[in-house]
């Protein structure tokens, strides 16, 4: 590979400029003269002096950060834009100056003291004026791109192993004073209610509660959510608001896992709870919440019921190896027109041999599946969205909205406008009187 590659293709990604020094050259030159590196720049006429010439200089002096090639550093300018630096024993990199999309800790930062700014210019530059010129990227694009360089020298054995990306963040962008403050108020915390008596919920209710999921037993559920017990629920925000919401994304995260086991595919319990996390988000007081992902259970549970009831006792715990890499498939393409010789060529088998298997196997053509799946998707769709139909029926690979109706029809008995009427507020609604308070 040139010499030149890596470098210009991590100032391509980034959008940002990727500087190169041998490293004898850099640490045996007075700081006076520090020597050109070789630069790589997608940005044409893109300066960021005398901000890089300072960063340079600090990593040369040592001061106040002493950077090794045993751990690439990450060195912010007053906490607002950084650059990444890699030592190897040819070279040393610098990569930067970047700002990101999401806030980031750093540890290490430099101030206008440590740039010694008053010996590189008269005056000192305008940070407001040059921020907007530094280019953003996503963070986690740049620690890849980092630890891309600083891996590309080891081998991954004992004796050279990659960096991890954890290790390199818990150096370099960890605020670890939270971490110890907030653990040990956590402890207090534990200690004050274990004196007064104060304990969670049981955990023998949480598994009754994913377990009625798993059965598809609506009633069990209804029964777990109804118990009562001495303990509470933890708390994980001094919010009420954002304590319920993370209650919820708790409660979803169970649930959908219980749902998974109970026989439904992955994709379509995932892509369910991340809308129904989604609409807690956007609720704006705790009781609309606690309804949401309540409701979300007694949903996942009927789902499961459903499943188990059209699944032969005959099938149920050893489904074929090609019925699940078929339905996988699916999962995966619901937003598309899917053919069985599509599905067929994608999992290596003849389309009439897959056809008569799946029959044979599900006790039900493969096009009937295909269209009962995008049918139950349409159903969340307007149950759960204020998606327009034709949105719908393009998103699900239907060629007109009608199209949809017609099928939609067919398989439930009513229109797209009947059902949306019908569920749409009954999706906040049914559950109401049998909610756990």
């Amino acid at each position: 590979m040139s010499n030149r590659v890596l470098p210009d293709f991590i100032s391509r990604s980034l959008r940002t400029p990727v500087r190169r020094y041998r490293r004898t050259d850099l640490f045996s030159s007075p700081q006076s003269s520090i020597p050109a590196p070789e630069t790589f720049c997608i940005i044409s006429g893109f300066s960021d002096e005398p901000y890089g010439s300072a960063v340079l200089s600090q990593i040369i002096a040592g001061k106040p950060f002493h950077i090794t090639d045993k751990m690439p550093v990450i060195l912010s300018v007053e906490g607002v834009f950084a650059y990444s630096v890699i030592m190897q024993k040819k070279y040393v990199w610098m990569i930067g100056p970047l700002r990101f999309r999401e806030p980031v800790y750093f540890s290490h930062i430099l101030s206008d003291t440590d740039l010694r700014f008053q010996n590189l210019l008269p005056d000192k530059p305008d940070l407001e004026s040059f921020l907007p010129s530094v280019p953003a990227a996503d963070f986690r694009d740049f620690i890849l791109q980092t630890l891309l360089v600083y891996n590309l020298k080891k081998s991954g054995l004992p004796s050279s192993p990659f960096l991890e990306e954890n290790e390199f963040l818990a150096e370099n962008c960890v605020d670890k004073t939270v971490i110890k403050k907030h653990g040990e108020k956590a402890l207090e915390k534990m200690l004050d209610n274990l004196e007064i008596g104060i304990l969670h919920n049981p955990y023998s209710q949480e598994i009754r509660e994913r377990n009625s999921i798993r059965n598809g037993d609506t009633q069990s559920l209804r029964l777990a959510l109804k118990e009562t017990f001495s303990g509470s629920y933890g708390q994980l925000s001094d919010n009420p608001l954002r304590q319920e919401i993370d209650m919820g994304i708790v409660t979803m995260t169970l649930a959908t896992r219980a749902a998974i086991e109970g026989g439904l595919h992955y994709e379509e319990i995932f892509s369910f709870c991340d809308m129904t996390i989604r609409q807690m988000e956007a609720a704006r007081d705790p009781t609309t919440v606690r309804h949401i992902y309540r409701n979300a259970e007694y949903h996942l549970t009927e789902l499961v019921r459903d499943f188990k009831a059209r699944r032969s006792e005959a099938h149920a715990g050893r489904e074929n190896l090609h019925i699940s890499r078929c339905k996988d498939y699916i999962y995966g393409h619901l937003h598309e027109k899917i053919t069985v010789a599509q599905i067929a060529s994608a999992i290596g088998l003849d389309p009439s041999y897959l056809s008569s298997l799946f029959s044979a196997h599900e006790h039900i053509t493969l096009k009937q599946f295909i269209l009962n799946e995008k049918i139950q998707l349409a159903k969340n769709m307007l149950t759960y969205s204020s998606y327009s139909y034709i949105r719908i029926a393009t998103y699900l690979g239907f060629c007109s909205q009608s199209h949809l109706g017609q099928e939609f029809k067919k398989v439930t008995g009513m229109s797209l406008k009947a059902f949306r009427d019908a569920h749409a507020l009954e999706a906040f609604d049914e559950h109401n009187s049998r909610e756990a308070p």
